[in-house]
This record gives structure tokens, C-alpha cells and sequence, in this order.
């Protein structure tokens, strides 16, 4: 027995734009099979348009896929005479967000043109937003979240930083050392009584809770030949400076010499001088703050 063939017809919207007109085909179906035409080569990302919905004459129903796997395939079922299917589009945008580390952002997805794109930056315990970067433009703030329209495909980018005192102390760092509340009154207290506060242990990279980790003393060796500064512990995880100066009524200190912490003992070789000079040492970047008593 030979089966008959009918015709099934795709096309289009006739306002649809130029870009969709390539979606025209034809394909003979066998009448008695259900075939699935497959769409996937027609939605294009990041700028690609959702199918919205299918009408045919043949009395199918209008469907609205909430899939990207619905989106591309439709179920034709067994025809019994030619039919036309029609394409409707609506233009969709891809809104591609990422976050750096400690922290994530949700609301990345396909919106409608002309809808309202709403991201959020979701922080980790004792972080906080820092910026937004990327395509950024029309976008209002309102705290942790980021409102703009679809108007076009965007990428963006949350970047999050560590919550700190007012001396700059991360509440990461302050956490890690059971202190999780009054932050503040914890960052100028010494609880290990050892003459330094919290805040100057954070610079040292020392324990702010063991009165036996605090910033090393910072001693001198001389002999007939060499003279050479020592400080012992250091932590790698810093920068140690050595600064010095004539006299300290009044202190002119200036820079001698840095050098990363090694973990252990840190010297450094002393120029000859005359007369007498005085040294001091800090970590790094601290300015005046010089941690040794």
C-alpha cells in the first residue's frame, strides 16, 4: 500500500523583521506518522528571539513554551490534509551576569524586549557590593540590586569586597578570631593584653586572641666588620620597612629598605653612619603607623 503525502508549510510572520524571513521551508510528512520539526538553528544567542507561539489552520492550539528545549521543537501530529504553520516571534535579550569571589549574582536569564531587567549581588558573610562593571548603561542602583531595561543583549559583573572597621580591619579577619559582633569596641580592645591593639594585630598579621604573637622586636647586631637589623618572627603574608633618622627631637624618619616577611628571621644589612642614627620598623604600606613599641 502506498501512503499518501501532505505537505506541511513553515513560514514566518510577515512583520516579523528581515533576520526571520530565512525561517521559510516546506516538508512532506507521511500522514500517518508524528514527526517533530526541530528550530534550534533559528534562535541565536546572546541576541537570539524566543518562539512564542505556533498557529496552524489544521486547529492547533496557540502554545507558549516556557523551555529553551520547547522553544526549539513543535510536535506535528498526523496530518490529513496540507497545512501551514506561522511563527510568531518575540524578541528576547540574554543577560549574562557573573560576580567575582565572595558573592553571586542572581537574575541572569532571557527577558522580553522592552522589559525590566532586575539583577541582585548576593554577598558572602561579611562582604559587601562593591561595583557593578559592564554594560551598565541606563542601569539605576538600589543597594545590592541593579535595574535597567532590555533593550539589547548585555554582560555584567558584581565585584565584592571584605566589610570593614573604621580603621580598615576586614570583618573576615575579626570573624576568623571568634569576634562576630560590636566590631568596632573589638577592633580597639586588647584581649590578649599583650599592648596591642586588635586593629595593629591585624596589620602584623598576628594573633590578636595569644599574647605570644605580636610584632617581633626589632634588635641590632654589630661587629668589627658588619652591622645587621633583625626581626624574628615575620609573616610572609606581609611587607616589612625599615626607616631611620638623625635625631628624635624632632624625628625626620625617611625609608631605608622593605622586603617581604620569610616566616622566620628577616634582616637587613646596616650602611655605615656618622654620627649615631635611629631605626624603626613597620610593616609596608601603614605610613606612620609603626607597629614596634
Amino acid at each position: 500500500m502506498r501512503l499518501h503525502r501532505l505537505l506541511l508549510r513553515v513560514r514566518t510572520c510577515p512583520d516579523c523583521g528581515a533576520n526571520r524571513d530565512a525561517f521559510h521551508g516546506e516538508k512532506q510528512i507521511r500522514n500517518s506518522t508524528s514527526e517533530i520539526r526541530n528550530l534550534s538553528g533559528f534562535r541565536f544567542q546572546p541576541s537570539g528571539f524566543l518562539i512564542l507561539f505556533w498557529s496552524t489552520v489544521y486547529g492547533l492550539l496557540s502554545t507558549v513554551y516556557t523551555s529553551a528545549a520547547d522553544r526549539t521543537t513543535h510536535t506535528i501530529p498526523a496530518l490529513t490534509n496540507d497545512v501551514t504553520l506561522t511563527v510568531t516571534w518575540q524578541p528576547q535579550y540574554y543577560i549574562d551576569a557573573t560576580s567575582s569571589t565572595y558573592g553571586v549574582v542572581t537574575g541572569a536569564d532571557w527577558y522580553d524586549e522592552n522589559g525590566t531587567v532586575t539583577l541582585h549581588a548576593v554577598a558572602d558573610p561579611y562582604y559587601q557590593l562593591d561595583h557593578w562593571s559592564g554594560d551598565t548603561a541606563l542601569a539605576t542602583t538600589n543597594g545590592d540590586t541593579l535595574t535597567f531595561p532590555a533593550d539589547e543583549p548585555r554582560s555584567l559583573s558584581a565585584t565584592f569586597a571584605p566589610q570593614r572597621t573604621t580603621r580598615g580591619t576586614p570583618l573576615y579577619w575579626l570573624a576568623q578570631h571568634d569576634i562576630t559582633n560590636d566590631f568596632e569596641t573589638a577592633d580597639a580592645a586588647d584581649p590578649d593584653a599583650d599592648g596591642y591593639p586588635t586593629w595593629q594585630e591585624y596589620i602584623a598579621d598576628t594573633d590578636p586572641t595569644n599574647a605570644a604573637s605580636h610584632f617581633p622586636p626589632l634588635t641590632a647586631h654589630l661587629d668589627e666588620n658588619t652591622a645587621t637589623l633583625t626581626l624574628n618572627p615575620t609573616s610572609t603574608n606581609r611587607t616589612y620597612a625599615i626607616d631611620h633618622t638623625p635625631t628624635l627631637t624632632p624625628a625626620t624618619w625617611q625609608p631605608l629598605t622593605n622586603a617581604p616577611g620569610t616566616g622566620t628571621n628577616w634582616t637587613t644589612p646596616l650602611p655605615p653612619t656618622n654620627p649615631a642614627t635611629f631605626y624603626r620598623a613597620r610593616i609596608a604600606g601603614t605610613g606612620d603607623i609603626h607597629v614596634a613599641p
